[in-house]
Order: structure tokens, then C-alpha cells, then sequence
């Protein structure tokens, strides 16, 4: 692992400015941009369970540098299953929903006060997982996360509570919607 070196032989990890740059980009208002149409979904990575993907880029003030909210689901799931998150190139946060899932904090410390397992759906928020990526010049993995309010059942509510917490302006007309299932019922 790559180093710069700070006074005295205290180390800094190589990261530390994209990770400072991460953090001030968490605070920025980020504008969705083409919601206001239905969105375009494509072949997500899994076809075997006909996973289709949205890739939405996020304005901020008045630019788009290449962030971006992503939804990702298996429409002809007999659950809901679906994932939000945002992508600064790592994904850097991310909303899980699948009732059947477990996830296990076994990175957690201490100091974290989190739950070791998360039963159903939970959110990967940056702040517990930055400490990740700064010491790896590997992709950052969303190791750490908490459980997602049990009154949150639906796409739409994640999706605004999603964006309502990591301060994207969702505008209340938006077309974001997750696709139909193709199957015959």
C-alpha cells in the first residue's frame, strides 16, 4: 500500500483527498438529471434473473462530472428486490431492499454502535464506510450498514428517503419508477 508521508513517520493513506473530496461531495445539493421521462432500463450485470439497471447522472452546481444514482432490480423476482446507490467511481453508498436477506457487520468496530446482523433491508450509509477506502487502492466495498425503517415498504419511499438523506433533490413528479415484470401471471 501506497503512502504519504507526514511528520514524524505518521503515515497518511493515499486517499485521503478523494475520500475528502467524497465527503464534500456528500454535502453538495446533487440534481437527478432526465427524471422528469420515463427512465431507459438496460440489462443490469446478472441476466440470469433479468436484472435491468437505471444509471441516472447527478448535477452539481450547474455541472455533471461523472457521479451518478443508480437502481438496480429483478423484476421478475416474486419479491421486490432492488438497490439504490451512488456512484462517485466507487459506489459510495447504498439502499438494499430484499426481505430475505440477511447482511452481517463483521468489519464493525466498537465505536460504530451497529447491529452485527441486519435482517431484510438496510442501507450501506458512507459515513460507516469510508474507513475502508482509505486504506485500500482497491475498490471500496460497502462493508457496514444499518437497518432501513421497517415502515419503508415500497420503492418510491426508498427511493425519496434514499435521496432525501444524501441530499438529492427528487422534484415530486419524477418518472422513476422500477420496471414491470414480463412474466405471465
Amino acid at each position: 500500500m501506497s503512502y504519504i508521508p507526514k511528520k514524524r513517520g505518521n503515515k497518511q493513506p493515499i486517499n485521503a483527498p478523494l475520500v475528502a473530496a467524497i465527503d464534500a461531495f456528500m454535502q453538495e445539493d446533487k440534481y437527478p438529471v432526465g427524471i422528469d421521462i420515463p427512465p431507459n432500463w438496460v440489462d443490469g450485470r446478472e441476466l440470469g434473473v433479468g436484472e435491468k439497471t437505471i444509471k441516472i447522472p447527478l448535477e452539481i452546481n450547474g455541472e455533471i462530472k461523472g457521479q451518478k444514482l443508480i437502481v438496480t432490480t429483478s423484476p421478475n423476482s416474486t419479491y421486490l428486490i432492488f438497490s439504490i446507490l451512488i456512484t462517485f467511481d466507487p459506489a459510495i453508498c447504498r439502499l438494499d431492499f430484499d426481505e430475505r436477506v440477511d447482511h452481517s457487520n463483521s468489519h464493525a468496530i466498537g465505536s460504530e454502535n451497529i447491529e452485527p446482523i441486519i435482517r431484510g433491508p438496510h442501507y450501506h450509509p458512507w459515513d460507516l464506510n469510508k474507513r475502508f477506502f482509505i486504506h485500500s487502492n482497491k475498490p471500496i466495498e460497502l462493508h457496514n450498514a444499518i437497518p432501513l425503517d421497517k415502515n419503508i415498504v415500497q420503492f418510491d419511499s426508498a427511493l425519496r428517503w434514499f435521496c432525501d438523506t444524501n441530499k438529492i433533490i427528487l422534484n415530486h413528479d419524477h418518472r422513476i419508477e422500477l420496471p414491470r415484470s414480463n412474466l405471465l401471471i
